[in-house]
This record gives C-alpha cells, sequence and structure tokens, in this order.
C-alpha cells in the first residue's frame, strides 16, 4: 500500500514538474497571449537608458542557483554526516547521496515556483525595462516630444525577438528572486545540516550566500537591467518562497529523517 502511494505521489511530481516546464518554455517563446498591452510616455526618463548588457548573466544565474546547490547540499552532507555518521545510524556506506537528492528534491521543487510565478507576472505586468526605447526603438517614438502611446512598433531590426520581448518584461527581477531564495535556503540548510564545525565558518559561509543575492540584485539596477522597485519585488518573491519551502521542510521534520530509510 504505502509502496503505491510513493509511486503515485513520484508520478503526481514528475507530472507537475513537466507541466511547469512546459508553461515557462512557452511564456519565454511568447507562445502565451499578453494579458495586456503596455503603452509608454515618450522621453520618459525611466526607461531611456541604453542597454549594458549583464554582469551577472542568466547562463551564470542559472549556474548559481541550479548546479551549483547540487554539489553544494552534496558536498555539506557529505563531509558532515558522511559514509562513517550514516553507518552509525544504522544507515549505508552512500545513504548520504540519496538524502541530498532528497534536500536537492525540496531545493528545485521550491525553485520552480520561483520561476513559473516571476514569469507568470512578467507575462501579465509586461513592464518596460529602464533599456525599453533603446532596445525597441519603437517607430512612434521617433521625432517625438511628448504624450502617450497606448500601441506601438518595435523598429529595432538588429536584435532577435526574443530580446524585444524580454524588454518588455521588467517585473519582477527574476535574478534578484532566484538569488534571494537559494540564499534563503542555503542558509537555512548550512544552520541545520552542518554540524560539529565553527559557528564562525557557518555564518562565513552564509555570508558568502547572502552577498551572490545581493551582487546578483544590485546589478541588475547598475546594469540598466531593472528598476529598484523590480528588484525589491523579486527578492519579496524569492523571500516568500523560501520561507514557504524551508517551513514545509520543517514540518516534516525533514533535518531527521531516518539514515535507514533513505538507502
Amino acid at each position: 500500500m504505502g509502496s503505491d502511494r510513493a509511486k503515485w505521489i513520484l508520478f503526481f511530481e514528475v507530472v507537475t514538474v513537466c507541466t511547469v516546464v512546459v508553461l515557462l518554455v512557452l511564456m519565454e517563446c511568447g507562445i502565451v497571449p499578453e494579458f495586456q498591452n503596455i503603452g509608454f510616455y515618450c522621453e520618459d526618463p525611466k526607461i531611456s537608458h541604453k542597454y549594458k548588457g549583464d554582469t551577472i548573466s542568466t547562463k551564470l544565474v542559472i549556474i548559481g542557483t541550479l548546479i551549483f546547490p547540487l554539489f553544494f547540499l552534496c558536498g555539506i552532507e557529505w563531509s558532515c554526516h558522511g559514509a562513517e555518521g550514516y553507518a552509525k545510524r544504522g544507515g549505508g556506506r552512500w545513504a548520504w547521496l540519496p538524502q541530498s537528492l532528497l534536500w536537492y528534491r525540496e531545493y528545485i521543487s521550491g525553485m520552480l515556483i520561483v520561476f513559473f510565478l516571476t514569469d507568470l507576472i512578467k507575462v501579465i505586468v509586461r513592464e518596460p525595462r529602464p533599456h525599453f526605447l533603446d532596445t525597441c526603438r519603437p517607430r512612434e517614438a521617433i521625432n517625438c516630444t511628448s504624450g502617450y502611446f497606448s500601441t506601438y512598433t518595435c523598429n529595432n531590426k538588429e536584435l532577435s525577438n526574443f530580446r524585444i520581448r524580454d524588454a518588455s518584461k521588467s517585473f519582477p527581477s527574476g535574478h534578484a528572486a532566484l538569488s534571494v531564495y537559494c540564499f534563503i535556503f542555503t542558509a537555512w540548510f548550512l544552520s541545520r545540516r552542518m554540524c560539529g564545525v565553527s559557528q564562525i565558518l557557518v555564518t562565513g559561509l552564509q555570508v558568502l550566500c547572502l552577498s551572490w543575492a545581493v551582487v546578483c540584485s544590485f546589478t541588475r539596477i547598475t546594469d540598466n537591467r531593472h528598476h529598484w522597485w523590480d528588484v525589491l519585488a523579486g527578492s519579496a518573491l524569492g523571500l516568500s518562497i523560501g520561507i514557504y519551502t524551508i517551513r514545509k521542510l520543517n514540518k516534516k521534520n525533514f533535518h531527521r529523517i531516518d539514515p535507514a530509510t533513505v538507502i
């Protein structure tokens, strides 16, 4: 009975993850219809900045929030609760590995929520980025000095359609949301699982995780990729989902799993 229930839970999780991934791809590719058409004010200083690129690229954020945590969680679990520790408590030599993957599964579940909500809000709100006029080059803004345009046509033929669409997806900041979520989860993980070491070391690692979130968030403003309120909203979103995820794990008493059950 328990085995059947576990299989159904796994099936439901796989279907949910696949559905979320498909929806994310559809939204990123612009296949999901726009909820509203946001216009702009001619020569609005908030959207008249030059495009400067990304100090922290999207690829780097993916590595830092998707790939690095896997090795981070495995490394901490192995070094602090490795083969000898699990063997003493009835687990197998490699019991730390499936335990680490359980942690990572919970981490990914929360991160997918952050991804999905961030993209959904971007599609609904469609706020122009600070470099919107420089990237889009709307035809209506040529020789314009005042007025509001509810509809416009981007005239920039040098960039891809993806980049043009992305210029209208400023709110909220995905970099801020993901990096803050990563910080909240890893800081909590360190406090729960890093045992038998100096508290100074634990705090130092938590500060490094915080620095990653701060740099990812702050550079989005200095790079003219987001307004400050976009970063604030993204940080709040990442913080909220991070707290939700760790509270869910605390309710499960997840940090006290019996090693004999993970081999």
